[in-house]
């Protein structure tokens, strides 16, 4: 919030007919707090009031505009302004906890396993997350498919069954979080160690493409009876 302080330096009482605010895109972010109050009220010479402006953030781009205050018989008082530029910023958090490789982060997933990600958007400024999918070596998405050795699916999920590709709809606020789970079956009598690779791509300034690998280890038989 900013205040503004209103002060009467004339010799006459003024009588503030109302505020409007004028911003230069279509997203209003500005607002006058209880800005209906202000319609009719008077100032007297030396006295002071204080008006609070408020910013309700809904993109990543600065904001500029005019705030005009209409005084009933003299010219009408304009005041500018103008928003700093807010970056999107990501976070992750997965279960279990992802590591860093030097090549990029990683999660080591049991054979039958799965781990669980969070999406969180840490800034003021809302996180809009264009795609979310296994990828290629290509870095393209790859199709959903039932028999893959990884998939992704939306929410905290303990089965595959009922499985549906992640989606984020919307963009998320800060503080708001968007989880989903990655399996890995490992194929049968498989011995090799498989790696998925999930591609997050949103407007975070910082770290515009997200790439989490997901390591499947083969079941490893250690003893008769495994």
């Amino acid at each position: 919030d900013v205040i503004v302080t209103l002060t009467n330096t004339g010799g006459i009482a003024g009588t503030i007919d109302g505020v409007f605010i004028e911003e230069d895109d279509t997203s209003p972010e500005i607002s006058v707090l209880d800005a209906s109050d202000w319609a009719g009220r008077t100032l007297a010479p030396g006295d002071t009031d204080v008006m609070t402006l408020r910013w309700l953030v809904l993109d990543a781009q600065s904001d500029t505009g005019l705030v005009r205050i209409a005084v009933r018989g003299q010219e009408e008082l304009v005041l500018p302004f103008s928003t700093v530029d807010i970056d999107p910023t990501l976070d992750v958090e997965t279960s279990p906890p992802f590591t860093d490789s030097g090549s990029g982060p990683l999660v080591e997933m049991p054979a039958e396993g799965r781990a669980t990600v969070t999406l969180l958007s840490v800034s003021i400024a809302p996180l809009t997350v264009h795609s979310l999918c296994l990828v290629d070596g290509n870095g393209e998405c790859l199709q959903d498919d039932p028999d893959a050795v990884f998939r992704v699916c939306a929410g905290a999920r303990s089965v595959l069954e009922g499985c549906e590709p992640p989606t984020v709809d919307g963009a998320l606020l800060q503080g708001a979080s968007y989880t989903f789970t990655g399996f890995f079956t490992a194929p049968e009598r498989s011995v090799d160690t498989h790696v998925g690779r999930v591609l997050i791509r949103t407007d975070s300034a910082q770290q515009p493409d997200f790439l989490l690998s997901l390591v499947g280890a083969p079941c490893v038989r250690r003893q008769a009876g495994d």
